[in-house]
């Protein structure tokens, strides 16, 4: 496990009216100290620098009957006379605040609040309870970011088939890759492979949690929780929460911008009976590129002129029931036009704006260059 610590700072530096108010928080329900923030740390190197964080999280200033008089420091005139402030029935929002650098397996625990508008922070120990879900907050963490560095399929790892059809109408060119973030994204069989991939990394890489639970959010952070008390830490700026799949070929190579398959991973906790990860894994096709090019160019508005990229296009739709249409409004189904012209690119070729249709319904939109028909 994560050696995590606690640094509890000396209250000398407290002004009487906050050992005061310290005081009656001890003795007094007014104050309300159920409010809890937390979250991910790595510039948080020491005190210092953790209390000047916690600081920043403090909640408003006290308001309501009696607030007014209370002394805003220790320059207040009835602090310096000795005499003890009048609280009546003000409350004083109080927060605990967890700060935790999961590089170095600190953990800053703060009480803030504002005292005469200034900010106001209190390293408090943390219990047992709270050092066994902070100390797995860590160990999950790590073991998440490890996790996340993904995997890279090279041109030996195919999980696409080929595309073909039993009546041989349309063959994919011989020389074209297969394996590939297209082969991945024409093809739900092969994107579901992709998602168990994931699963089985999981399982080497997330370690159980017997004494509670936790789990991994993509917009709430890292959590657990035990013996009734539970904690989340938000992620910090620039988190990464998706798992990516980086394919080493591709039908349309870019320089320095390989095709790549981006998944949005969030995990859910462990089963009770096998300690098996539970994730939620949901494909992002904006982050994601297939044939060279976003893949949501894929479904609107993409232009393809690569005949490997336009006759697996035609192969994985054709064999989903799709017909195609051109232009996109024409009713009647007709063939994939033919784009095969044998000389490459060249000013034979021409835009054609085409549109994949299921039961009339449009579902992709895009441009394919096919050879001019002349005159």
């Amino acid at each position: 496990m994560v050696q995590v610590s606690a640094i509890v700072s000396k209250p000398t530096a407290l002004s009487l009216a906050s050992l005061l108010m310290l005081l009656v928080w001890s003795n007094s329900s007014l104050a309300s100290s159920n409010d809890t923030q937390s979250m991910f740390c790595p510039h948080c190197y020491d005190l210092n620098s953790a209390m000047a964080v916690a600081e920043s999280l403090a909640p408003p200033g006290p308001s309501g009957p009696g607030c007014d008089d209370l002394a805003p420091d220790s320059d207040d005139e009835n602090v310096k006379s000795g005499e003890r402030p009048s609280f009546g029935t003000c409350i004083i929002p109080m927060r605990r605040v967890f700060l935790i650098n999961q590089l170095s397996g600190q953990v800053f625990s703060f009480n803030v609040w504002r005292e005469g508008g200034l900010p106001v922070a209190v390293s408090e120990t943390l219990s047992s309870t709270e050092t066994l879900v902070t100390n797995r907050i860590i160990e999950l963490r790590l073991a998440w970011d490890v996790f996340l560095q993904g995997m890279t399929i090279s041109g030996d790892q195919p999980l696409a088939r080929s595309y073909t059809h039993p009546d041989g109408s349309v063959q994919t060119p011989s020389n074209c890759p297969e394996g590939t973030a297209l082969d991945a994204v024409l093809d739900q069989g092969v994107m579901n492979q992709y998602e168990e991939l994931i699963r089985l990394a999981a399982v080497e890489a997330l370690p159980p949690f017997n004494e509670g639970h936790s789990w991994i959010n993509r917009v709430t952070g890292v959590g657990a929780s035990a013996f009734g008390f539970g904690l989340s830490a938000q992620w910090e700026v620039g988190a990464q929460t998706y798992y990516e799949f980086t394919f080493d070929r591709s039908e349309v190579q870019v320089v320095n911008i390989p095709d790549q398959l981006i998944f949005d991973v969030e995990y859910l906790g462990d089963s009770p009976v096998s300690g098996t990860p539970f994730l939620n894994i949901e494909f992002n096709p904006d982050l994601s590129r297939a044939a060279g090019q976003p893949v949501r160019n894929l479904e609107q508005s993409g232009s393809y002129d690569n005949e490997c990229v336009l006759a697996k296009i035609e192969s994985a739709l054709t064999d989903q029931g799709f017909t195609f249409h051109y232009p996109p409004h024409d009713p009647t189904p007709r063939p994939f036009p033919d784009f095969r012209t044998g000389s490459g690119f060249s000013i034979d070729r021409c835009p054609k704006r085409l549109a994949a249709k299921v039961n009339g319904v449009v579902q992709y939109t895009f441009i394919i260059f096919v050879a001019c028909v002349r005159p």
